[in-house]
């Protein structure tokens, strides 16, 4: 037996067995439309689980500098920007498209560097195991859900759903390391 991470070939095929699908050996299997349905809402899960921002796909206190028309832009990746608290956090500002805009002074421009936090979507590769265990469950029930259409046939998946998140969630805790008092300057003075 091989012992591997869950790919996304792995996730799909757990989908397709949620609604008595038979695996497939490859993503790119065009002849079964439930394999495209299925990567699709893997894909959207993930993105969606990612966008809550988790240590693992954070960054903070990073310095953006304007580029020379003064725009501050961001990759199709970064899902999230947020100033950050030792930085510019009196800024008023938010994601765009790809740009980041002042919403105070109604601009896109910028004139200064910025320190800002971001929230990127990984690849499922760069994922932690814990996060795509998480990921594959809850896309499997959504995909129930949607080919099949009734509540009561995705029931099974819903405690290994909240299990995983469970999991998730403690992994997160533990690799973050989060603590009140340290994270937040004004409490610990």
């Amino acid at each position: 037996m091989d012992i591997a991470l869950l790919t996304e070939l792995d996730a799909v095929n757990f989908m397709l067995e949620s609604i008595g699908s038979m695996p497939v050996a490859s993503l790119d299997d065009s002849g079964v439309a439930d394999v495209a349905i299925a990567n699709f809402i893997l894909k959207q899960t993930s993105r969606e689980v990612q966008s809550e921002g988790w240590y693992f796909n954070s960054d903070t206190d990073i310095e953006y500098t304007p580029d020379i028309d003064g725009y501050i832009t961001f990759g199709a990746n970064i899902l999230r920007v947020t100033p950050t608290y030792r930085g510019s956090w009196g800024s008023d500002i938010c994601l765009r498209g790809q740009k980041l805009y002042d919403r105070r002074n109604k601009t896109f421009v910028f004139t200064q560097s910025l320190k800002l936090d971001t929230v990127t979507f990984l690849a499922w590769t760069d994922l932690p195991e814990t996060a795509r265990n998480y990921i594959a469950l809850k896309a499997s029930r959504r995909f129930a859900q949607k080919v099949l259409g009734a509540d009561s046939v995705c029931t099974w998946t819903e405690a290994d759903e909240k299990e995983a998140r469970r999991v998730f969630e403690e992994y997160e805790g533990d690799t973050a390391k989060y603590n009140i008092l340290m994270n937040n300057p004004g409490l610990r003075r």
